[in-house]
């Protein structure tokens, strides 16, 4: 999981310096890719650049292509369609997202895989 966090690390670094949009960096616990399917999101991340009501929002993947997802702002995290998105994109426990807000309600999302 190492690796795959600082590989994770340098490409948020690389699109903040090109693109200046909000970015952050999620290791994927049990939590977030089996059961439940819960991705609680950074709380100071939230409250800067998301909405403080509840909305849908879309996972754009590298392909280009979207889930729709739900954001809970009093939780700061995403429910429903997160499940779908784990299991279309084979997310597993010690992976790392790279999630950048591309729009006020649009995530572009990268996956780095763990060795």
């Amino acid at each position: 999981m190492e690796m795959a966090y600082q590989e994770a690390i340098s490409m948020k670094e690389e699109l903040r310096r090109s693109s200046g949009d909000p970015i952050f960096v999620k290791s994927m616990m049990q939590s977030n890719v089996t059961g439940g399917f819960w991705l609680g999101l950074p709380t100071e991340f939230c409250r800067k650049n998301l909405p403080v009501h509840d909305t849908a929002i879309t996972l754009v993947d590298e392909a280009e292509a979207g889930t729709a997802a739900f954001y809970l702002a009093a939780k700061t995290g995403i429910s429903a369609g997160w499940r779908r998105f784990v299991l279309e994109h084979g997310l597993v426990q010690g992976d790392c997202v790279v999630f950048q807000l591309i729009h006020p309600i649009i995530f572009k999302v990268y996956i780095v895989r763990q060795q």
